[in-house]
């Protein structure tokens, strides 16, 4: 739960930036210094900071106490909280890199918000079978949402929390994570240059896709 408001909390940030440049010509001038990779590279820096800030906040005032009152009856073992360090982290690139591109084919801050939504139902998805990952999870249910990677994240916190997750299953499931990640920013980079000089009418999905081609082209 902590890694979806994480993301969500922090990408609102990074859409209404994006949805005000838009609206007020400021995204031009600033292209006209900057290429688009290097902007979206800049914002997702940085949104990365206020949401790890935030995350970290949290973690102290919430996380900490709990652990120093519960010790005694709630153990976690130092491995499984470094794998939650991963598995946030590359969970919080994931969705962030995917709504930034997403989110700037908006033509305003709601229009944006609307399109992110089906990003927020990847990301929450999990959730709708949280009992079969917790009472098996080790089952092919919950290990074939490991090896998704916009299920990925959350189902291997929920296995951790409650299973060792063998280190083959864990390992690959990074490395899945890794290469989405890195195809995801190509792709959003793409979305990003046209999205942010889309004024008046959202795109449709064939205006879309043909961008896509001749981005690839290009």
């Amino acid at each position: 739960m902590m890694l979806i408001m994480a993301v969500f909390l922090s990408a609102s940030y990074l859409l209404r930036s994006v949805a005000d440049e838009k609206e007020n010509r400021v995204i031009e001038v600033i292209l006209s210094s900057v290429t688009a990779r290097d902007l979206l590279t800049g914002k997702l820096i940085g949104l990365a900071g206020v949401g790890l800030t935030q995350v970290a906040v949290w973690v102290l005032m919430g996380a900490v106490p709990a652990l120093l009152i519960f010790h005694r009856f709630v153990r976690i073992p130092a491995a499984a909280l470094g794998m939650f360090a991963v598995y946030f982290t590359l969970g919080f690139a994931l969705y962030a890199t995917l709504m930034a591109g997403i989110g700037a084919l908006g033509t305003s801050y709601r229009e944006s918000q609307q399109i992110a939504g089906g990003v927020s139902f990847m990301a929450f998805s999990p959730f709708f079978v949280l009992m079969p990952i917790l009472q098996s999870p080790n089952g092919v249910l919950a290990q074939v949402l490991s090896y998704i990677p916009f299920t990925a994240p959350l189902t291997l916190v929920l296995r951790t929390s409650v299973t060792d997750v063998p280190l083959v299953q864990s390992m690959a499931a990074i490395l899945i994570m890794v290469v989405t990640i890195y195809f995801i920013h190509r792709l959003s980079v793409r979305l990003f240059r046209f999205g942010l000089l889309i004024y008046g009418k959202r795109p449709s999905f064939g205006e879309t896709l043909r961008w896509l081609r001749e981005a690839r082209d290009a």
